[in-house]
């Protein structure tokens, strides 16, 4: 016949599978607080830099095509010039905003997306070149049906 176990081996016994079952759930803990903090870096090195410098350019480009139109409208040569000046310092955000993109890691997809959203803005900024060109050669009529 078997002998039963003292009190004090079943109090052990329950105090060791309690410290294992805190030690479980402390490395589990440990585990989820990882992925949260990796998760949480993502957003701050990432996703919000990303959607901030999006916002910018999407806002500067929206401008500048606005400063173009006010530029093709303008009659006075100041105003004119104003409008240069500002397309010249839109030119410049745009710039910035695009090297804050740049600097950004990205998935193969963004950086796609990011190279024909290049291409098509430098291909768009060779036309406003030729627009601002015959405006000031007093070709309006030209440069707004190019507009």
């Amino acid at each position: 016949m078997r002998k039963p176990h003292s009190i004090r081996f079943h109090l052990t016994a329950v105090f060791l599978i309690f410290f294992l079952l805190v030690v479980v759930l402390g490395l589990f803990s440990i585990w989820r607080l990882s992925n949260f903090n990796r998760l949480s870096a993502d957003v701050a090195e990432i996703w919000l830099p990303n959607t901030r410098v999006l916002g910018d350019l999407n806002n500067f480009t929206s401008d500048f095509r606005a400063i173009e139109g006010s530029n093709l409208l303008s009659s006075d040569p100041s105003e004119i010039a104003a409008t240069e000046k500002q397309m010249a310092g839109l030119d410049r955000s745009i710039a910035e905003a695009e090297r804050g993109f740049e600097r950004i890691r990205h998935d193969a997809a963004e950086d796609d997306l990011y190279g024909r959203f290049k291409l098509h803005w430098n291909d768009y900024r060779t036309i406003v070149n030729q627009i601002v060109a015959l405006s000031r050669t007093n070709r309006k009529a030209e440069a707004l049906a190019i507009y």
